[in-house]
């Protein structure tokens, strides 16, 4: 069933007389205002023109106002149409990026915001029926579900408020830091959300290996690896590059269930072994060229399909991209809980 367009109320108004450029000015510049208590007006014509923008929306609909744009323009690809002269949708786009950029830290929609200033100019949402609009608005909703509970939103089992901790066994370089009296960021920042510039475990060594003990035992799906763009990095060499991710395999039934994978998988386990079995999750490479610096990697599908479960993993970085140090600002493990 097509969404109540009602709920997002669009009041237009032509702007005053004046100065040429102070009105153009005007046109461009957007305020979104979003209130819990949505508009109970009627939906005005949205073919009318003459229009300046006071939308009252939640962010689930601010959003999915955004994947219509995007949607629009993937339907009218094929004659750019000039622009609204009294709505700047390019404005309400940039305002709206803005909006998720630092409300919402979500990279896959932010992966999809950043691709509509380019569509925009392919598109002209104001010429639709209320009717197309609505079709189109649903399928935009739609999108955004699979996008807001794809797997950088699902739960992160080694995030530190939810549990997760460093095991000091396992990691590289734990116990000089625990001398160190705190010189340098502890491994512990790959647990946390904070991913500003310069908050990352900074290890002069390689290889570099960090254990992980997760919320709770889980069958993992996915790696995500977190680290700063590289248009704000002061040195994005010292990114992780070839990365290795091992679980550790503990109880009888997991146990029996790595002797009926044999050969299938690697066990040899990473540097720092403690003693314990371990099974290859996934194998990667962190891409410092790659447009989105948040990167998620499939754990591999014999161990997904093997149904184990794990509670503790191993994550080794075998370089960075060339640099003396290797800074690494956030692991996410995400996967299904164990029943």
């Amino acid at each position: 069933m097509a969404p109540d367009l009602s709920s997002s109320h669009f009041v237009f108004e032509e702007p005053p007389r004046g100065d040429i450029h102070q009105n153009e000015a005007r046109q461009t510049a957007v305020h979104f205002e979003v209130d819990s208590d949505l508009s109970e007006e009627e939906t005005p014509d949205l073919n009318t023109a003459d229009l300046a923008l006071k939308p009252h929306i939640s962010f689930a609909q601010i959003v999915a106002i955004a994947f219509t744009i995007l949607l629009v323009g993937n339907l009218f690809i094929i004659n750019p149409l000039p622009p609204n002269p009294l709505v700047s949708a390019k404005g309400v786009i940039n305002s709206l990026a803005d909006y998720v950029r630092h409300g919402h830290s979500s990279p896959l929609v932010l992966n999809y915001t950043s691709d509509i200033n380019t569509i925009y100019t392919k598109s002209h949402l104001h010429d639709l029926s209320p009717e197309s609009l609505a079709i189109l608005v649903q399928l935009a909703e739609e999108r955004v579900q699979r996008i807001l509970y794809g797997p950088v939103m699902q739960r992160d089992y080694a995030l530190a408020v939810d549990g997760g901790k460093i095991s000091c066994r396992l990691t590289s370089g734990c116990r000089v830091w625990r001398l160190a009296m705190g010189r340098w960021s502890p491994p512990d920042v790959i647990l946390d959300e904070n991913t500003q510039m310069g908050n990352c475990w900074s290890i002069p060594v390689q290889p570099v290996q960090v254990g992980v003990v997760l919320a709770q035992q889980i069958h993992p799906t996915h790696i995500v690896i977190d680290h700063i763009p590289r248009d704000i990095a002061a040195d994005i060499l010292q990114a992780p590059h070839s990365i290795l991710v091992w679980g550790i395999v503990e109880g009888a039934a997991n146990v029996e269930r790595l002797k009926s994978l044999g050969d299938s998988v690697d066990q040899r386990g990473p540097t720092y072994s403690a003693g314990h079995v371990y099974v290859l999750l996934a194998r990667f490479e962190y891409d410092i060229h790659a447009q989105y610096a948040v990167q998620a990697f499939p754990v591999i599908e014999e161990v997904r399909l093997s149904e184990m479960d794990f509670g503790v993993i191993v994550m080794e970085m075998e370089d960075n991209w060339g640099s003396d140090t290797t800074c690494i600002y956030r692991v996410r493990i995400h996967g299904i809980p164990s029943i």
